[in-house]
């Protein structure tokens, strides 16, 4: 447990206050569930009713001090320090209540690709040597593969500045580097301005998250912020294939940054070429200068693009890059290869559009055939089974469908809308779907089993049961 002193707190977050008693913090939070006994609380900026709520209930549950919004409140019986500006209090406030960080971290945003850019960099580094986590969509990663799904960890694509700092102080000591993903909402929140970012990444920019952003200036203006964390001389990796090129290379440079480029039209990482096949992609890049070739075990052109990114934004740490690319292995489940001997892949594709893109994608590979797995889960959309057993019957030779998490609804009548009028082959059990699919491939055919990708289990009624589609497949 962290404890420190709220006058300690309070000075080096820069925040004025006329306390007269110091007193001890155990824990820190902007969430009134997640108080406890000394806790600092720090109060969201809503209607004032609906603050207020907030802090009498941090307060009932043990809160010592809130931290709030400039306004008129109500006596709670804890002292209210109010602030000009929440979000940047924040960030002080986490910083100095959780103030260690790995010396080494990497930040890198765009629409697509995060996740995917922050696994790469932190598997390069593992295969160098040097041990790495990464942080984003799926929790902690560390080294070479495994991720801490649990609560606790498992969080927003780029934390609350209060996690974030408490998860980056936690590890500090063990991991001297660290790759995250960095939202446009958390960049837009000024959730990572007080980690010390030694490169940043941008990946690619199409329409998302206008719910929040309003337009989509403003959701570019949250992602340029990236560049706003970086020092002089700072290694900034840009893909080069997007529109937005030249005027991200105007920010770079009136930052001062080191601008390494990446893509078909790039200087610094070109790429000359990427032939998809049955096993993945042969590449050719050129790497400041120098060709190279090699075959990439990855599925899909974008994940060519996720990589290079990373392999940018490490260009001052990775030497011979030609070392490690043969290791490397995708998110898991996301087009994540699974059984040695066939090609099977398991994909989190469980909407339409993600349906149809990774098979789009497989068909790229020019397999013999494409036998595909999945099913549609239940107490969730029901327009869309039908649709993607349509999408599913256009782009696949052959397709099981099977049970995803039917949950409380009846198993065999989601079945029964995924298959519509096609000649699908039928198997609740997921299991004997998955050995059905595998006994099925020839040498050049490709299995997708899509739907729950990294999930470690299924809903059936209101039991949680272990299950693994990764595991399966790999023990046929």
């Amino acid at each position: 447990m962290t404890t420190k002193s709220l006058f300690n707190i309070l000075e080096k977050a820069n925040i004025k206050h006329n306390l007269q008693e110091d007193i001890q913090i155990d824990n820190l939070t902007d969430d009134s569930r997640k108080v406890s006994q000394n806790s600092l609380f720090l109060a969201p900026n809503l209607e004032i009713s609906k603050t207020e709520n907030f802090i009498k209930m941090a307060v009932q549950k043990g809160a010592k001090i809130v931290i709030a919004p400039k306004n008129n409140y109500s006596d709670f019986g804890v002292p209210i320090i109010q602030v000009e500006d929440d979000k940047i209090a924040k960030m002080h406030v986490a910083k100095a209540m959780y103030p260690k960080q790995p010396e080494n971290v990497y930040a890198v945003t765009g629409s697509n690709g995060k996740t995917s850019t922050a696994h790469f960099i932190r598997q390069m580094l593992y295969f160098t040597g040097i041990k790495a986590i990464s942080i984003g969509t799926l929790g902690v990663g560390y080294d070479e593969n495994n991720y801490d799904l649990s609560k606790e960890n498992a969080s927003l694509t780029t934390p609350g500045a209060i996690d974030l700092h408490r998860i980056l102080d936690s590890l500090a000591d063990n991991y001297n580097y660290a790759a995250l993903e960095a939202s446009s909402h958390g960049l837009d929140q000024h959730r990572l301005d007080m980690v010390k970012v030694k490169a940043v990444g941008f990946t690619n920019f199409t329409q998302d998250h206008l719910d929040y952003h309003k337009t989509m200036g403003e959701y570019f203006a949250a992602k340029m912020r990236i560049f706003d964390l970086v020092q002089k001389g700072s290694i900034a990796a840009v893909n080069s294939d997007i529109a937005q090129f030249n005027e991200i290379v105007a920010k770079t440079s009136q930052k001062q940054l080191q601008l390494i480029d990446f893509g078909y039209k790039a200087k610094a990482i070109k790429i000359i070429s990427c032939i998809p096949n049955i096993k993945g992609m042969a590449v050719e890049l050129e790497y400041f200068g120098k060709k190279m070739s090699f075959e990439l075990s990855l599925v899909g052109d974008f994940q060519l693009y996720n990589f290079i990114t990373a392999l940018a934004m490490l260009a001052n740490d990775i030497n011979n890059p030609e070392d490690i690319i043969p290791k490397l292995s995708p998110v898991p489940g996301r087009m994540q290869k699974v059984n040695s001997s066939k090609n099977i892949y398991v994909d989190y594709a469980h909407t339409p559009d993600a349906l149809e893109k990774a098979l789009k994608v497989i068909k790229d590979h020019k397999p013999n055939k494409i036998i595909t797995v999945f099913g549609c889960g239940g107490e969730r959309d029901a327009l869309k089974r039908p649709i993607m057993g349509d999408i599913a019957a256009k782009l696949s030779d052959a397709v099981i469908v099977t049970d995803d998490n039917p949950r409380s609804e009846d198993a065999a009548s989601i079945r029964k809308q995924v298959i519509g009028s096609h000649k699908f082959i039928e198997i609740a059990d997921r299991k004997l779907a998955i050995q059905e699919a595998v006994s099925m491939a020839g040498v050049n055919d490709i299995v997708l089993i899509a739907g729950k990708g990294h999930e470690k289990y299924q809903i059936i009624g209101d039991t949680k049961l272990d299950f693994d589609d990764v595991k399966i497949a790999e023990e046929i």
